[in-house]
């Protein structure tokens, strides 16, 4: 652990109530047999020039080192560590819902096991979310994220912007348009406030990704901010859970071949959405944009219904592939085979 800590900054807390920190940031660390990246991740979240004022571990039943590894870090942490061990494995979204919840701070930092922080991450974010909250109130919704830098497993940069590398990019106006059917957030780089985990929690089985329903829940019910720089090397390896795909290299074309694939995504984008509007009609006063049940009462329906209204509303992906992807899949309504498939066993949530 980096020895110099004079230069850093540790936020000013008020404590009222041992379930809550007024002003503070905690990390919600998530980890299942991370163990060969997980220290230089404990590392870098110590070396910060803004400390969090905690530490929040859920692990979800691993095996290797995990477990040793943060309570040996937790012992000379500069912060307070508290460790979670899961009874049953929950994955990966479930896993995350339940980190923030048992976060106590008023600002929460999603943070994934095999990544590299750089040392300003939560200073810049911090300081990105005062201006949002100064612009648009302290009780409204608000996400903020930012770009990282693609390395490989002994941190050389292989992309010096993952959002370049994939052509994707952060939308200013109406993103609940792209947000329904594909996700430009990525979690490792978020910061929430306290408004948005109480109105995303808990986060829904038909959720995709934890980062991506966090995002859909800003977009409607209060803001997405882009810190346009990066602040996570995003370390690329064999287990990783989403990883840094180009769209357009040779890899993705033979994914494009996975029409199946696809069309099974296009069903969960749908049942995500389908999540979202239950969850924000259950809230009363949120005023929900009109093309949301448009969209999803006609992607119920029929394919070609659904790519017309999609066009007609600009409800798309980003870059001009992915939109004639997108749109002709959709078209064909093939993916409505499985989302019936998965309405006939969860009757619950069709």
């Amino acid at each position: 652990m980096p020895a110099e800590r004079k230069a850093r900054k540790v936020i000013k807390i008020s404590n009222n109530g041992k379930n809550k920190l007024n002003g503070a940031i905690s990390v919600a660390l998530c980890t299942y047999n991370g163990g060969a990246y997980l220290q230089e991740q404990l590392e870098s979240i110590a070396a910060q020039t803004l400390l969090p004022a905690e530490l929040v571990v859920c692990d979800d039943g691993s095996t290797d080192d995990s477990l040793a590894l943060i309570r040996d870090f937790a012992r000379q942490a500069p912060f307070a560590v508290r460790l979670y061990r899961n009874e049953r494995r929950l994955g990966v979204i479930a896993n995350y819902s339940r980190a923030v919840s048992l976060c106590r701070g008023d600002y929460i930092s999603l943070c994934d096991q095999d990544d590299l922080w750089h040392p300003e991450k939560l200073e810049l974010s911090l300081e990105c979310m005062g201006g949002a909250e100064e612009r648009y109130g302290q009780k409204t919704p608000l996400l903020v994220h930012s770009d990282l830098q693609v390395v490989d497993l002994q941190g050389r940069v292989m992309a010096a912007s993952l959002m370049k590398s994939q052509n994707i990019h952060h939308v200013e106006g109406e993103p609940l348009k792209t947000l329904l059917v594909q996700n430009f957030v990525t979690g490792c780089t978020v910061l929430l406030n306290r408004p948005l985990a109480e109105a995303s929690l808990p986060l829904p089985e038909r959720a995709l990704m934890h980062d991506w329903w966090f995002a859909l829940v800003a977009a409607v019910l209060g803001r997405i901010v882009f810190l346009p720089r990066p602040t996570v090397s995003y370390r690329q390896h064999g287990s990783n859970t989403v990883g840094a795909k180009k769209f357009l290299s040779v890899k993705s074309a033979a994914r494009l071949a996975r029409v199946k694939e696809l069309e099974q995504t296009i069903a969960r984008t749908v049942e995500q959405g389908l999540a979202l509007l239950d969850r924000l009609e259950q809230k009363s006063g949120a005023r929900l944009p009109h093309y949301l049940a448009g969209y999803l009462k006609a992607a119920r329906q029929n394919g070609k219904e659904a790519a017309a209204y999609a066009r007609s509303h600009g409800i798309t992906k980003q870059s001009p592939l992915r939109r004639y992807v997108f749109l002709l899949l959709l078209a064909r309504g093939r993916y409505l085979k499985y989302l019936e498939e998965h309405c006939a066993t969860d009757r619950n949530h069709c």
